[in-house]
């Protein structure tokens, strides 16, 4: 059975032996805003080893996949889904599963720093605790468990890449939200199966 992927780009390449589905235009990054483009992709392939990808426009998660800042088109970072690993993707996810923590990701060159940074809100409007990713993860994901009795799946929205001072991304974190039970419109069996692929990404991130 031939495999389809997302499309990943206005005119599919003639040496491409992979058919290309419909065009989903959620998979592509804006970087105008973004002066630094290349800091932009080496950002946003930092992340995408450790985070899921959500794509609003076709009501997908993609969990394996590749970004790439095209040569002719230096506006736009596209990510490649991965038509060769089993379970790449989860169908049918609606947006109302989606949720914005208020959470930032940015470089943590930006603050000369290495890594990435997590922006965790604090009370006051527009204020924010700065700490390494793998630290600040680990403490966002134990007080949501804490609260919430759930666990917490942070996913990329696509497209969400932001300038960061005019010069440098970043990128807000959402979650998604399940109910962890059979009155849930996904099965319970899918909830699992995202909450563990979610999970594997974390851990890979984490050792990295």
């Amino acid at each position: 059975m031939t495999q389809t992927i997302a499309v990943i780009s206005p005119q599919a390449s003639s040496k491409a032996t992979t058919p290309i589905a419909s065009p989903n235009i959620n998979l592509y990054w804006d970087l105008n805003i973004n002066r630094n483009k290349l800091s932009a992709l080496h950002f946003f392939k930092q992340l995408t080893t450790g985070f899921c990808v959500y794509s609003p426009n076709v009501e997908k998660l993609y969990s394996h996949f590749e970004v790439v800042l095209p040569k002719d088109n230096h506006e736009h970072l596209i990510i490649l889904p991965n038509p060769y690993i089993f379970n790449n993707s989860f169908n049918h996810i609606n947006e109302k599963h989606l949720i914005n923590t208020g959470i930032l990701l940015l470089p943590g060159e930006c603050l000369n720093k290495k890594g990435i940074i997590i922006a965790v809100p604090k009370n006051k409007k527009n204020t924010f605790r700065l700490l390494p990713l793998h630290i600040g993860g680990q403490v966002v994901i134990n007080r949501f468990r804490e609260k919430h009795n759930l666990p917490f799946l942070p996913v990329l929205l696509n497209p969400d890449l932001r300038g960061f001072q005019s010069q440098r991304p970043f990128i807000h974190l959402f979650r998604l939200r399940f109910t962890g039970d059979e009155h849930d419109e996904l099965p319970l069996p899918t909830q699992q199966a995202i909450t563990k692929t979610i999970h594997n990404k974390l851990t890979y991130l984490g050792s990295h």
